[in-house]
């Protein structure tokens, strides 16, 4: 008989798989080379090749003046492309840069653009503000200090915000971090990956596992963090087994808050610089489900929540808490806390979400610049949302953030007849219940443990774009 995350169970057996504590001790051959294919990771329903330069500067202009007053609070993004060089496995929209002239005059920029979306959020207080890149440490103390200056002039904050950064602790001192704490940063990421040096020697992102314990340090004297998350990456060049499970046992000597544990999507066709990676030393699709086994089992008796697709937090963080309390949104940061926020975003290639549709920033430096000279919000693409889009939307997002939903929820969200709105859909999820990813019901959808790893998978059948996607080659990287 299968328990759902039973924790009175040590072991139980489901569909011939051995659960222990609710989660699976391993995955099957067979599964992986089934469900392993592209697909979305659903940072965002509609997906971004759906996306539109038809969604111009106007349109978002248009929605800014239109704005909802069902919320008086809202989350602000400002993206820091700027890295002093290129780590490989890198999917992120970065530009390399060990110049300080083009950082500088890219804050001049970035803020006019917040000067010119302010006035629209004048009734709206920031509940979350999160710095993004590239590396926001790449910035120096003095920038710092005068862009969060400017946004703090600019904007009305509400009350305990969360102020995040992400840095690269290779770049910061002590004094930067002081730096970080006296303009009130309460949550700071760093990015790890992994502390094999072989690994690092590839991916191009050497750092001593010193030198992290230092600025950790560093953070907890001169800050006061409210959560330190640490980013590792699986499935990266000559990664083992073994080898991550060490890199897991320095990293919790380390006492994060959070982790978040990506699978490398390998999208070379897309990232150029992930072409120096011979693929012979690319682990197995076995080779890395086994690896991400591991890490659950190992932080789930480590006492973290094991959160939506790969993000793991200590039971008192304030992301657990979301996720108990159904509260957790997912957007292009991951798992965040405050679900229903729209999401204001400043920089280039940087990405607003609200219920009204997506609005990108262009990726090109200088068309960014052009426009904001011409006093132009410099959107490059996005997508205006369709009722259908919003209520498709909200069942995955329900999936990806809450492991499934009672259909009466959706029907009153909505009013509709969620099985005869979706009848096909549910045909097509015959497999996913057959191979133990989901229990399904007369009311409800519910995910299991087994198929959390193959969440993305669940969602697809959901995604009225996919079926013509999937026909085309190079979109997505793989489910699992």
């Amino acid at each position: 008989m299968y328990v759902y995350k039973d924790k009175t169970a040590a072991m139980v057996v489901f569909k011939g798989i051995i659960m222990k504590q609710g989660f699976p001790s391993e995955i099957s051959r067979d599964l992986l080379e089934k469900y392993s294919k592209p697909g979305p990771r659903y940072t965002s329903y509609p997906t971004a090749p759906v996306w539109t330069d038809e969604v111009t500067s106007l349109t978002y202009k248009s929605h800014l003046e239109n704005l909802s007053e069902s919320s008086n609070e809202a989350s602000l993004y400002c993206h820091l492309p700027f890295c002093p060089s290129h780590c490989y496995f890198c999917g992120c929209n970065v530009i390399i840069t060990t110049q300080r002239g083009p950082i500088s005059s890219y804050i001049d920029y970035l803020m006019k653009e917040l000067s010119m979306l302010a006035p629209y959020l004048k009734n709206k207080k920031i509940k979350q503000l999160q710095w993004g890149g590239g590396s926001p440490s790449h910035l120096s103390e003095l920038e710092v200090k005068m862009l969060m200056d400017h946004i703090k002039d600019n904007f009305t904050f509400a009350q305990d915000p969360e102020i995040g950064i992400e840095i690269n602790p290779e770049q910061v001192s002590e004094s930067f971090i002081k730096t970080l704490k006296s303009v009130g940063f309460n949550r700071i990421s760093m990015g790890i990956q992994d502390f094999d040096e072989k690994v690092q020697q590839e991916i191009n992102r050497v750092q001593a596992y010193e030198d992290i314990k230092k600025t950790v340090d560093w953070v907890h004297s001169h800050s006061e963090v409210k959560s330190l998350n640490m980013d590792l990456i699986y499935g990266l060049p000559h990664q083992t087994r073994e080898g991550f499970r060490e890199t897991l046992d320095k990293v919790l000597s380390l006492d994060p808050d959070r982790l978040a544990i990506y699978h490398y999507a390998h999208v070379p066709w897309i990232k150029p610089a992930q072409r120096r990676f011979d693929e012979a030393t690319l682990p197995s699709g076995i080779e890395k489900m086994e690896a991400f086994l591991d890490t659950v089992h190992y932080l789930d008796d480590k006492g973290y929540e094991f959160i939506g697709l790969d993000h793991f937090a200590k039971k008192d963080d304030c992301l657990s808490k979301a996720y108990q309390d159904r509260t957790m949104h997912r957007n292009f940061m991951g798992y965040t806390t405050h679900k229903g926020l729209d999401l204001f975003a400043a920089g280039v290639t940087s990405i607003g979400y609200s219920n009204c549709g997506f609005f990108q920033n262009h990726k090109k430096l200088t068309t960014y610049q052009e426009m904001i000279d011409e006093n132009l919000f410099p959107v490059e693409k996005g997508y205006v949302l369709s009722r259908e889009d919003l209520i498709r939307q909200d069942v995955i997002m329900r999936l990806m953030n809450q492991e499934g939903f009672i259909f009466s929820n959706i029907e009153k969200e909505w009013d509709i007849n969620f099985k005869e709105k979706f009848h096909q859909e549910l045909s097509e999820l015959t497999p996913y219940v057959e191979d133990g990813f989901i229990k399904l019901s007369d009311d409800e959808i519910r995910v299991t443990p087994l198929g959390r790893f193959f969440i993305r998978n669940v969602c697809l059948p959901f995604d009225e774009y996919f079926k013509e996607q999937q026909k085309q080659k190079n979109l997505f990287s793989k489910t699992v």
